[in-house]
């Protein structure tokens, strides 16, 4: 005779009552009080608020920073061309106080003269005037008073004088004329002027 199959019991429950157990309502999971909800929610919201105002004020720093950066940097190349602009001019004006603005300058020596003696002779007529000249510029100056059509004019050389120079007496009235004390007045503005533009740069960088 066949044996039959015996199944063992795991549990000790019969299935009715494994049934029953799975089926029964387990207990209702209750929501948090709304007064934790809202707290949660809260600080939550203000982190996440702190967080973003926290990353803005760093990226305005950082712009502030890289700004003022640049403005620094704009600020030494624009020194650094005007300290090499003026450094490049300064030989120039240098060459040209001594080489053209001499010659300029005695060049404007005959036109001063007869500007001059026109101004005393429409004041008054009746006192002698007498132009004194270097040797060396005399037919110059001869030339531009025909050219100028001034008469009555003594005019005499002096060879003491130095070329670009002149002195000129109308009554108890002398008028001295000097070139080369011009330029060498030309030339000491120059060198003030790189002097206080120097300062200036090395004021500006320090």
């Amino acid at each position: 005779m066949p044996r039959l199959l015996q199944l063992e019991d795991f549990g000790g429950t019969t299935g009715l009552e494994r049934r029953s157990a799975m089926a029964a309502p387990s207990e209702p999971v209750q929501a948090p009080p709304e007064e934790t909800s809202l707290e949660a929610y809260e600080s939550g919201y203000k982190a996440g608020w702190d967080d973003a105002t926290s990353a803005e004020a760093e990226k305005k720093t950082r712009s502030g920073e890289d700004f003022a950066r640049n403005l620094q940097d704009m600020g030494f190349t624009f020194h650094e061309a005007k300290a090499h602009f003026l450094a490049t001019l300064e030989p120039l004006l240098n060459s040209l106080s001594d080489t053209v603005f001499p010659d300029v300058l005695r060049a404007t020596l005959g036109p001063l003269l007869v500007q001059t003696i026109n101004d005393l002779l429409r004041d008054s007529s009746d006192e002698e005037l007498r132009v004194v000249v270097a040797s060396s510029n005399l037919e110059a100056i001869e030339a531009v008073f025909e050219a100028a059509s001034i008469s009555g004019v003594q005019l005499l050389a002096e060879p003491s004088l130095a070329d670009g120079q002149a002195y000129l007496t109308f009554g108890a009235k002398e008028i001295e004329f000097d070139c080369n004390r011009l330029n060498a007045e030309l030339k000491q503005a120059i060198k003030d002027f790189y002097r206080l533009a120097n300062e200036e740069l090395s004021s500006d960088q320090s």
